[in-house]
């Protein structure tokens, strides 16, 4: 894959730390028209350009927003070269699906009638879900088990190379980066995405604040 500059640029404070969050689950929670989608595709285009062979998914509740809006945010973000179809790369609309250079890939799914049985069985990295509050909770858990699944996923010679210690999985291989990030518009400390994330939440101190980081 040829080096192409990812030259992101933050317009705000919050857009800035969450993508440089290395947590397991992550949520980024604010009004219209801030900026979540953008950054959290940024951040997918970062970590599957980084990454060979990562697989990711990015997710929304209704199919006519997923297109309307998050696909149409993605590929605003992305470089174009990086899924050139004359480099062996793919944009598949009608599929939902995008095939980089170097051979990640994205599975654009909305979620309102989805199959569970085709959730769990997912094998991915990365999953990005676009309004988040507008799932069930029992949506978030599926796909939570099918995050880090996906084994093909590479980390190139040059980051070991600076890292020589870089994490390894039990069988050997190499970690590779595996999140569940959830975009989000505020709702009331009833809904789940509180009680899971805030850390207000009696749920997050005594249950989750130590299992997501």
């Amino acid at each position: 894959m040829p080096e192409l500059s990812l030259d992101f640029k933050f317009l705000t404070k919050k857009q800035e730390e969450f993508f440089n969050l290395t947590c397991r689950n992550q949520c980024f929670s604010g009004g219209f028209g801030n900026g979540k989608t953008f950054v959290g595709c940024q951040k997918v285009v970062y970590i599957l350009s980084t990454f060979p062979n990562s697989r990711a998914v990015i997710a929304r509740y209704e199919e006519s927003k997923l297109r309307q809006t998050t696909m149409k945010t993605f590929y605003n973000v992305i470089n174009p070269k990086l899924y050139a179809e004359d480099m062996g790369g793919v944009r598949a609309d009608s599929l939902n699906y995008c095939r980089m250079i170097n051979g990640s890939e994205v599975i654009f799914l909305h979620l309102k009638d989805y199959d569970e049985r085709v959730l769990r069985g997912l094998e991915v990295n990365i999953c990005l879900v676009d309004q988040a509050e507008e799932i069930a909770e029992q949506t978030f858990t599926t796909l939570s088990a099918r995050i880090g699944r996906w084994s093909e996923a590479k980390v190139p010679e040059k980051l070991l190379e600076i890292y020589p210690e870089w994490p390894k999985l039990p069988n050997g291989n190499y970690k590779v980066p595996s999140y569940l990030m959830l975009l989000c518009n505020p709702d009331s400390e009833l809904h789940w995405i509180y009680r899971r994330f805030h850390p207000n939440s009696e749920d997050w101190q005594q249950k989750y604040s130590k299992s997501y980081k």
